[in-house]
């Protein structure tokens, strides 16, 4: 099995493949103050949660986008792991032409995420990955990363609004069916769920005039299914795309490490 590892700011999602089959997943929170030793044994509890044991183990991939853990995930995950433990960083080969302006500063995440879907959808792409942060990643006809959209996510928006308004309460996230708030959970609801959908039309829309092109679009990220009924387009979902993608680099990779070794 391979164990594929994304490391957010606010949460990790680990997933285990048996070939090119996702054969479970988890959602853990993001510590910092964790040491490999806690997740070492993290790790081992989620196998045996999901039925599957350490040594079924024999590679795994880890992207993160908090740097401090990356090497705690890589030893934790040594520990554990019978063969090759990457790192998705500067050098290694993931088949993504990156045409930003510094390719070496673009984050693990959004490099997984386009790499996954390399596999999965028709190019021109717009890869909206709805987390704690909104990104909106674009691929052109050829595959090339073009660049990306950054703003705030839903639970950021509706975490601020609350904090910096005397009146506006904390809202536990929840999905409403109509856009005129007649109270003021129902009012941060609208915003949060509509505005995040109509923010998506109209950025792809200006990203499709931008390419000259339309583009399939493509939503991953925790927020994914709860947005997209919300949409006014025509969408394919992928929660886990970055896993996928994380498998992808992985067995290319891997191909690499055999061939150098013979």
């Amino acid at each position: 099995m391979l164990l594929t590892i994304q490391v957010g700011n606010a949460d990790s999602v680990i997933g285990g493949f048996l070939g090119e089959s996702l054969c479970f997943t988890s959602r853990i929170g993001t510590d910092l103050s964790k040491t490999a030793d806690e997740y070492t044994v993290l790790l081992q509890n989620l196998l045996m949660l999901n039925g599957y044991q350490t040594e079924s183990l024999n590679g795994a991939i880890i992207a993160s986008v908090v740097p401090p853990l990356a090497s705690v995930w890589k030893e934790a995950a040594s520990r554990l792991v019978h063969g090759h433990v990457m790192v998705v960083s500067p050098g290694i080969k993931t088949g993504l032409n990156i045409k930003i302006d510094d390719p070496a500063i673009l984050g693990a995440d959004l490099v997984s995420s386009a790499v996954g879907a390399l596999h999965v959808c028709s190019l021109p792409c717009i890869i909206a990955d709805l987390g704690a942060v909104t990104k909106l990643s674009v691929l052109d006809k050829n595959g090339s990363f073009l660049g990306v959209s950054i703003l705030a996510g839903v639970s950021i928006s509706l975490d601020a609004l609350s904090r910096s308004s005397a009146l506006l309460p904390s809202v536990e996230f929840s999905q409403i069916d109509h856009v005129i708030g007649t109270n003021s959970v129902d009012s941060m609801l609208s915003g949060a769920l509509y505005g995040t959908a109509s923010m998506l039309e109209g950025m792809v829309s200006r990203i499709e005039a931008e390419l000259g092109q339309p583009a399939s679009v493509l939503l991953t990220g925790r927020m994914a299914k709860a947005i997209a009924p919300y949409c006014q387009l025509d969408v394919t979902i992928n929660e886990h795309l970055p896993l996928y993608g994380l498998c992808s680099i992985y067995r290319r990779n891997e191909k690499r490490l055999r061939d150098d070794n013979k």
